[in-house]
């Protein structure tokens, strides 16, 4: 093959074509099974490829893996680790999605490991770009409950923030927002509302932040689920 395109699209569809998946000890060593997997990964990330290869790229790993429960095991736990774990560099709901709907038509899973995955299909299928957003309930300092879709949004443009407070990365993330005069001027402008949820239970922590983010005159609105 002397097409660049070719040769990406067949490494692609046949990476695991040679791979023993039966071959316990190969299976268990991580330079070679998971330095496998993350160069397949690389290769699906290195540009633009047809949902369709990646389709049939995730379908090879998927039918070699089901020979044998100890592969199976192994790898289907590392995509998880790769996909569907928020801090690792190849986290990708769309290929996780594409994963978890092959492996639903698996003839192997039992209908409670099929389960799991089912669920974990729905949620990731929800708030997809270019769809209405799941409803949910909220309340603010004053303890008025309110809901996500009948928020009064300035200027049509909405900016959701989840978040807690004793999180070093989000409290970096509300700094730095604090921080954006082009933001904060936004905001005063009625160009833009933020609506800032924090995620956990304790109320001190919640109103705390809240008091503090407020006196930057950033956060105009900020709730509690």
């Amino acid at each position: 093959m002397t097409d660049a395109e070719q040769r990406k699209e067949y490494l692609l569809k046949h990476y695991w074509d040679n791979f023993d998946f039966s071959d316990t000890l190969l299976v268990n060593n991580r330079s070679v099974s998971e330095q496998g997997w993350v160069n397949q990964l690389g290769l699906l990330a290195s540009g633009p490829v047809p949902e369709a290869w990646i389709e049939e790229s995730l379908d090879n790993l998927c039918t070699g893996m089901e020979k044998t429960e100890q592969a199976r095991r192994f790898f289907m736990s590392m995509i998880d680790e790769y996909l569907y774990n928020p801090n690792s560099p190849y986290y990708d709901e769309d290929w996780y999605r594409i994963y978890l709907k092959r492996m639903l038509r698996s003839t192997v899973l039992d209908e409670a490991s099929k389960s799991s995955l089912k669920f974990r299909l729905d949620l990731i299928s929800r708030n997809m770009p270019g769809t209405l957003a799941q409803d949910f309930v909220y309340y603010l300092p004053d303890g008025t409950q309110h809901t996500l879709r009948k928020t009064p949004v300035e200027g049509n443009r909405l900016l959701l923030v989840f978040y807690d407070p004793e999180c070093g990365n989000c409290q970096e993330s509300l700094h730095v927002m604090a921080a954006d005069d082009k933001l904060a001027d936004a905001v005063a402008a009625g160009r833009l509302t933020v609506l800032a949820i924090y995620t956990e239970g304790n109320e001190a922590v919640w109103r705390k932040a809240y008091q503090r983010f407020h006196n930057h005159g950033l956060l105009e609105t900020i709730g509690s689920r």
